[in-house]
């Protein structure tokens, strides 16, 4: 009678409404990740550009001045460990000179 027609119908609609909204969820979803990982991306290359970029500086100015790179390293030896060894000795340089002032 009526009011089963109108429930099922009602039931129907409320199911159409759920699988439309559960659509428009997955699409908002969808595109956020897509704008994260996009990002995520971006910041990577940038972290990746400025990390060649300041091998590149280490390398042209351990050229120019021999003496700035300690104990210079053997050519074969890759930029990329004499930037490391630079930072870590600098490292080292900071702690010594904090806990020398510490100690004063």
């Amino acid at each position: 009678d009526e009011d089963d027609w109108q429930r099922d119908q009602r039931k129907w609609m409320e199911e159409e409404m759920s699988k439309v909204s559960q659509q428009l969820d997955d699409q908002i979803n969808a595109a956020l990740q897509e704008q994260l990982d996009t990002a995520l991306d971006l910041q990577m290359q940038k972290q990746q550009d400025d990390f060649y970029a300041s091998v590149g500086d280490t390398v042209k100015q351990s050229e120019r001045n021999p003496h700035h790179v300690t104990n210079q390293p053997p050519r074969l030896y890759t930029p990329l460990f004499s930037v490391l060894d630079n930072q870590i000795q600098s490292a080292i340089d900071q702690y010594r000179a904090s806990s020398r002032d510490n100690n004063s």
